[in-house]
């Protein structure tokens, strides 16, 4: 199985300080396995491997994907998690916890 993603992020997720671990969110361009359609978000299980020599990530679930372009880094918390699960981009998801107003639950 094989999964394209684009405009992705490298997502580490913490509890407090400690690592809980890290997963890939981002656009597909093309999945082999027909699990997703073009232009749906992506947010995989725990990344066991990352080869960065042909853009390859291995999820802990055997999932296998391929990232297009250079990523980007973000961290967040594991109570934002499942913002993350349900299509909040990591971006969305830091204007949320920088808001006076807006806070997640």
């Amino acid at each position: 199985m094989n999964t394209v993603i684009r405009d992705w992020f490298l997502v580490s997720v913490f509890d407090a300080s400690d690592l809980i671990g890290n997963v890939i969110w981002g656009y597909v361009v093309d999945d082999s396995s027909c699990r997703f359609l073009k232009d749906d978000f992506v947010c995989t299980s725990n990344i066991i491997h990352i080869n960065s020599s042909n853009k390859l990530i291995t999820t802990n679930s055997g999932s296998l994907y391929q990232t297009l372009e250079k990523g980007r880094c973000s961290k967040i918390y594991y109570e934002e998690f499942e913002l993350l699960r349900i299509g909040f981009s990591p971006l969305h998801i830091e204007a949320l916890r920088m808001s006076p107003t807006l806070k997640s639950h």
